[in-house]
C-alpha cells in the first residue's frame, strides 16, 4: 500500500440560468482543475446540482 497523502475537493459543476450545466462548461471546468493536478474521483447529483469530487496528492 502506498503512502502517499491525498486532499480532496467539491466542486459545484457550472450550470446556467436555468440550473443546466453544459457538457462544453464541464469539459472546461474539469480540465482546468485537471491543469492543477485535481483528478476526478466521483460525479453525483445532490439536489438538483452536480457535484465534482476531486483529489490529489499532497
Amino acid at each position: 500500500m502506498s503512502n502517499d497523502r491525498w486532499e480532496y475537493k467539491v466542486v459545484l459543476a457550472p450550470s446556467t440560468i436555468w440550473g443546466a450545466s453544459k457538457p462544453k462548461h464541464m469539459t472546461e471546468a474539469l480540465n482546468r482543475e485537471g491543469a492543477q493536478g485535481w483528478e476526478l474521483v466521483n460525479a453525483t447529483l445532490v439536489g438538483m446540482r452536480l457535484h465534482f469530487f476531486l483529489k490529489r496528492a499532497r
